[in-house]
C-alpha cells in the first residue's frame, strides 16, 4: 500500500512540474532573446563553427547549439522548445537522485522547490547554459544516488564493471568541475556518499571475522579504495577537459589553469557562464530536501520511541536501548546489532496502585502518611480471639 501510494505521488508530481512548463511555454507567447550572444556564435556559416571559449561551459554550450541549429536551421525558435524540454527532462532526472540520496521527503522538497521556482521558468526564452548544465548535472546526482543506493543494499563489489563504473562517474564530475563551479557541489555530494558507504560497511559487518570473510568471499571494495578511484578519474577528468581547452587556444597548460582560475573573479555575477540565482536556488533546493528530510527522520524515532516505552524518550533510556543492542568485543569495541525484524509485544510497564490517604499529619513507622482510620494496636492485644 505505502509503495502504491509513492508511486501515486511520484506520477502526480511528475505531471504538474510538466506542465507548469508546457503551460508556461504555451500562456507566455514570448520571443527567445539572445541577451549573451550564445546562438549568434553557434549559427553555423560556410560550414565552419566559431569557439566561444569564455568558459569550458560556454564552448560546450555552443558546441551542443551549433550542432542542434545545424539539424533544425539558423532559427531561434527551437532552441525555445528544445530547452523547456530539458528543463522537463532535468527536474524529473534530479528529483529521483535527490530521492535516491536522500530519501523520498528530500526529493519531493527539493524537486518541488525548484519545479515553482519564478527565475527557472524564465530561462526556456533566453539562449543561456543554465538548462543544458542542470541536465548534465542532475545525470550525474542520479549516477552518485545509483552508486550510494547500490551500495547501501548489495554493497560496491571488486569488478570490473564496478570500477569502470566509478572511473567514469569521476572523469564527468571533474569535466564538469572544469566546466563551472556548481561541479564542486558534486564532489561534496560525493564524499557524503563515500562517508554513508564506509558506515553502512561498518554496520552490516560488525565482526571484525565476519567482515574478513566476506571481503574475500565477494571482494567487497571498501570505501577508500572508491574514494582513489573517483579521486583519479575527477583529476583525470578535469585534465583532460583543460588540455582539449589548450588545443584550441595554442597557451600552456599552466596558462590555461590560470585562465580557469581568473573565471572566478567575475563572482557574484555570471561566473563561468551562469547566473549566480542558478547557484542560490539549486543551493536552497538540496538544503531545504535535506533537513526536511533529518526532521521527517527524527520525528519518526521520536514516535517510535515514545511507542516503544510508553511516555517521552528519555537520553537515558535510548542509551541504555543502545547498550541492550549492542556487545563489546574482546578488543573493547562495541559493535551495534541488527534490529529484530519481528513483531514484538508493548514493554511491560510497573504500575502502582495505592488508596487515597486522608492524611491526618502524623507519620507512620514506615514513613507513609497515617490515614485516619489506622489504629496502633499493642502486641498483647488479643481482640482477634
Amino acid at each position: 500500500m505505502e509503495k502504491k501510494k509513492q508511486r501515486l505521488l511520484t506520477t502526480v508530481w511528475i505531471l504538474v512540474a510538466s506542465g507548469i512548463r508546457i503551460l508556461y511555454f504555451f500562456l507566455e507567447n514570448r520571443n527567445i532573446s539572445d541577451t549573451y550572444e550564445y546562438y549568434a556564435h553557434s549559427v553555423i556559416e560556410l560550414g565552419k563553427k566559431e569557439p566561444f571559449l569564455t568558459s569550458g561551459l560556454s564552448y560546450a554550450y555552443t558546441e551542443k547549439l551549433s550542432d542542434l541549429l545545424g539539424f533544425m536551421g539558423n532559427h531561434m525558435e527551437p532552441i525555445a522548445v528544445c530547452q523547456m524540454l530539458m528543463q522537463v527532462v532535468w527536474l524529473i532526472v534530479f528529483f529521483f537522485g535527490m530521492r535516491m540520496l536522500f530519501g523520498n521527503v528530500g526529493g519531493f522538497v527539493a524537486g518541488s522547490v525548484l519545479a515553482v521556482d519564478p527565475w527557472l521558468l524564465g530561462t526556456i526564452f533566453v539562449v543561456t547554459p543554465e538548462n543544458y548544465l542542470m541536465l548534465v548535472f542532475s545525470a550525474l546526482l542520479l549516477a552518485l544516488g545509483f552508486f550510494y543506493k547500490r551500495t547501501k543494499v548489495y554493497g560496491w563489489y571488486r569488478s570490473n564493471g564496478c570500477e569502470i563504473y566509478l572511473m567514469i562517474l569521476g572523469f564527468l564530475i571533474g569535466m564538469v568541475c572544469a566546466w563551472n563551479y556548481l561541479g564542486w557541489l558534486l564532489v561534496i555530494l560525493m564524499i557524503y556518499v563515500l562517508f554513508c558507504n564506509h558506515r553502512n560497511l561498518e554496520e552490516k559487518l560488525w565482526e571484525q571475522k565476519q567482515k574478513e570473510e566476506l571481503e574475500e568471499k565477494y571482494q567487497l571494495m571498501p570505501a577508500f579504495s572508491q574514494a582513489f578511484i573517483l579521486t583519479m578519474g575527477i583529476l583525470i577528468g578535469m585534465f583532460a577537459t583543460l588540455m582539449k581547452y589548450t588545443g584550441l587556444t595554442g597557451l600552456p597548460v599552466v596558462e590555461q589553469f590560470v585562465w580557469w582560475l581568473n573565471q572566478f573573479q567575475t563572482f557574484p555575477g555570471r561566473c563561468q557562464g551562469i547566473s549566480v540565482w542558478l547557484t542560490i536556488w539549486l543551493l536552497l533546493a538540496v538544503f531545504m530536501g535535506v533537513v526536511c528530510e533529518r526532521t521527517e527522520k527524527a520525528i519518526l524515532r521520536k514516535r517510535l520511541l515514545k511507542e516503544m516505552y510508553g511516555e517521552e524518550p528519555s537520553v537515558e533510556k535510548e542509551e541504555q536501548k543502545q547498550e541492550e543492542n549492542s556487545i563489546v568485543t574482546e578488543d573493547g569495541r562495541r559493535i551495534k546489532l541488527l534490529d529484530n525484524p519481528l513483531p514484538v509485544p508493548k514493554r511491560h510497564v510497573k504500575k502502582k496502585m495505592n488508596f487515597k490517604v486522608n492524611a491526618t499529619g502524623e507519620q507512620q513507622p514506615e514513613g507513609e502518611q497515617k490515614d485516619d482510620f489506622d489504629h496502633q494496636t499493642d502486641v498483647n492485644d488479643d481482640f482477634d480471639v
